[in-house]
C-alpha cells in the first residue's frame, strides 16, 4: 500500500477506535488487522472474528494463574496461528537463512528497538505478545530491550521469533524481567551477566550483554529502574549506577537503554549525562522529550563503526 492509499490520520484513528470497540482488544491489535487489510474495517472485523470459527487441534498458551481456558475471540485467533508459530520454530538455521529470516553478512548498520511489554495485564496478553513479535519481524531490528517479560511470554516469542537469541535476566522466580534479543548471523553474543540492584524493592537489575558486530565490541545494558513517583531517590542511585559502570568501559561502545521510569530533573540530579554519552532520542530527531524511555549510546573510537537507527516504543 502505498502513502498516498493509506487514510488520513484522523481516518486511521477512527478506524482503530472502531475496531478496538467491537473486539474488545487493543490499538496494537486493531493497527495489525487494519493494516494487514488496508485499513478496511470490514475485512479486518472478518478476519479477527472469522478466524475465531475455524477449527483448530493446537493448543492455547496455558496460563499459570489460571486453569480456566481463555475463549474470547482474541485468544481463539492466536490459538488457530500457534501451529504456524510451531512450525517456524521448528526451522534450521539454513531454512531461516533461505526464507530470508536470517543473513550471515556484516550489516553497515544496524536498527535497535526497546519495549516495555507490559506483561503483567493480563487484558489481551497473547494477542500484545503476538503483535509485538509481528513488529520486531518486519522492522527487523537487529537489538531488543524488552522489559516486562514473563516466563509465559518469553517462551511464546521465542516460537515467534526463532531468528533471533534470547538473553534473559530471570532470577530468584522474579514476576517479570527484562530480555535482551540478538538477531543471529548479525549481532554475536560474547558474554553476559545480571547485576542486582543493591537498593530495589522490585527485583530490579541491570542486563548487562557483552556481544560484537563485526569488530565492532558492543556493551549492552537493558534495565528497568525503579518505578513511581514515591522511589524517586532510589531511582537516582539506580541510575548513578548504571552510569559508573558505563563510565568504567573504555573498550566498547555502549547502548544503555529501557524502562527508566526516569523524570528529567532525576536525570540532572543523577550529575546529568556522562562524558561521551549521547541521547538517541534527540539524536534521531525528536524534539519532545519523553523522559520514560531513554536510549544513550557512548562512542568508541573504531575504524570499522557502523550506524544506528533508534526506536523508543511506548
Amino acid at each position: 500500500m502505498s502513502d498516498e492509499e493509506i487514510p488520513e490520520a484522523a481516518e486511521c484513528q477512527r478506524l482503530v477506535e472502531n475496531f478496538v470497540e467491537i473486539t474488545d482488544t487493543n490499538e496494537a491489535v486493531a493497527q495489525c488487522f487494519l493494516q494487514d487489510n488496508h485499513w478496511e474495517l470490514e475485512r479486518s472485523l472478518e478476519q479477527f472474528f472469522g478466524s475465531a470459527q475455524l477449527e483448530s487441534d493446537s493448543k492455547p498458551l496455558a496460563r499459570k494463574s489460571s486453569p480456566v481456558p481463555d475463549e474470547s475471540p482474541g485468544a481463539k485467533h492466536l490459538k488457530l496461528e500457534s501451529a504456524q508459530d510451531e512450525a517456524r520454530s521448528s526451522l534450521s538455521l539454513p531454512e531461516l537463512i533461505k526464507s530470508s529470516k536470517l543473513t550471515d553478512k556484516r550489516p553497515s548498520h544496524f536498527r535497535f528497538l526497546t519495549w516495555n511489554l507490559d506483561g503483567m495485564e493480563p487484558k489481551c496478553l497473547k494477542i500484545r505478545i503476538k503483535a509485538a513479535a509481528k513488529v520486531i519481524e518486519k522492522e527487523g531490528y537487529d537489538i531488543v530491550f524488552l522489559q516486562e517479560v514473563t516466563e509465559e511470554t518469553q517462551k511464546y516469542l521465542e516460537t515467534l521469533l526463532p531468528q533471533y537469541v534470547f538473553i534473559s535476566a530471570n532470577s530468584d522466580g522474579a514476576p517479570y524481567y527484562c530480555i535482551t534479543l540478538l538477531k543471529i548471523f548479525c549481532v554475536y553474543q560474547d558474554s553476559y551477566k545480571v547485576l542486582p540492584f543493591t537498593n530495589s524493592v522490585m527485583g530490579r537489575n541491570i542486563l548487562q550483554v557483552y556481544a560484537h558486530i563485526g569488530e565492532i565490541k558492543l556493551l549492552l545494558m537493558n534495565v528497568h529502574l525503579e518505578s513511581t513517583k514515591e522511589f524517586s531517590t532510589q531511582r537516582i542511585v539506580q541510575l548513578k549506577e548504571c552510569f559508573k559502570i558505563a563510565n568504567e568501559i573504555n573498550d566498547a561502545n555502549i547502548i544503555f537503554a529501557g524502562d527508566l521510569n526516569l523524570r528529567d530533573k532525576e536525570l540532572a540530579e543523577a550529575g546529568g549525562l556522562p562524558e561521551k554519552f549521547f541521547d538517541a532520542w534527540n539524536a534521531c530527531g525528536c524534539k519532545k522529550r519523553v523522559p520514560v524511555y531513554m536510549g544513550l549510546f557512548k562512542k568508541f573510537k573504531s575504524s570499522n563503526a557502523v550506524k544506528v537507527s533508534a526506536k523508543m516504543s511506548l
